[in-house]
């Protein structure tokens, strides 16, 4: 159970993240600075900086709070569960949180395709996961050569963004798209 301060944190978090991309999409990226997003959500900028190092890493805000409940996850997998599995259920779960607040995360995929900063803060998000999938493949088979490891780990943080931009391109189901990406990932990785 989420204690009342850690709740509160996430939900600042979320305010933040949601004021941030709601002025970026109203005036754009460049013309919105920390003070304006602060004051919009009432809050002062030192409290923005407590959540986010810059401007873009409020867009992907939830980020560092869902990787590490990836990591939750697969660091307390039962011993039959792949840490593929893990992943790709942990991530079946998120995509329906995205689908009940599609709203921001189509917004999040527009500001990343119109702005380098977003976009170089997505890519840090890729890294991250790709770091900590590679990790878990690797404990989990450490006979496999460490580049298998490493690409096998890239495919799948690709199939998680490939599926949310599809998802943003075409609608429907994200889960779907997702499971067509991770058939791929599966046949990579055996």
């Amino acid at each position: 159970m989420t204690g009342l301060r850690e709740r509160k944190k996430r939900e600042t978090r979320q305010q933040l993240m949601y004021t941030a991309i709601r002025l970026y999409g109203e005036r754009g990226f460049h013309q919105v600075t920390v003070e304006d997003i602060a004051a919009a959500a009432n809050v002062s900028p030192s409290t923005f900086f407590r959540y986010f190092e810059s401007k873009a890493g409020a867009v992907y805000g939830l980020a560092g709070v869902r990787l590490e409940a990836m990591r939750v996850a697969l660091n307390e997998r039962p011993a039959d569960a792949s840490a593929l599995a893990v992943i790709r259920d942990y991530w079946r779960t998120q995509f329906a949180d995205f689908q009940a607040a599609p709203d921001v995360y189509h917004a999040q995929q527009d500001l990343a395709e119109r702005y380098g900063p977003v976009a170089a803060e997505r890519s840090r998000v890729f890294d991250v996961g790709r770091i900590m999938a590679a990790e878990a493949l690797h404990e989990e088979r450490p006979d496999r050569p460490l580049v298998e490891t490493e690409m096998i780990a890239s495919v799948l943080v690709s199939a998680v963004f490939t599926a949310m931009r599809v998802w943003h391109e075409q609608g429907g189901d994200p889960r779907e798209a997702l499971d067509a990406c991770w058939r791929i990932v599966d046949k990579i990785a055996d």
